[in-house]
């Protein structure tokens, strides 16, 4: 049985090593890349929950338009529709 020489373990632990070394720099980029990715995609669903958010409250705002009156189903609009001499309607609220 030949012992292997202390000379070529070292040679190969040491490749290893600078195998090794030479990826770290990729790892850490790709982490940084999904890190960034990350707080792309975090910062896209805040804003998304937020719109989301603000829509609903205006939906809700004009769903509940002139429902604090007593006698809400009595309420009409008035609406005034011209015609001026070119053909065009207008449409408008008497004050």
């Amino acid at each position: 049985m030949k012992k292997k020489s202390r000379k070529s373990s070292e040679s190969s632990e040491s490749r290893f090593r600078l195998l090794k070394f030479h990826h770290l720099p990729h790892y850490h980029l790709r982490r940084l890349t999904s890190y960034h990715f990350s707080l792309i995609n975090l910062a896209g669903l805040a804003v998304g929950l937020a719109c989301c958010i603000l829509i609903l409250l205006w939906v809700q705002d004009e769903l509940n338009y002139d429902r604090f009156h007593k006698n809400t189903d009595q309420l009409f609009r008035v609406i005034r529709q011209e015609k001026d001499a070119a053909g065009d309607t207008d449409s408008s609220n008497p004050a």
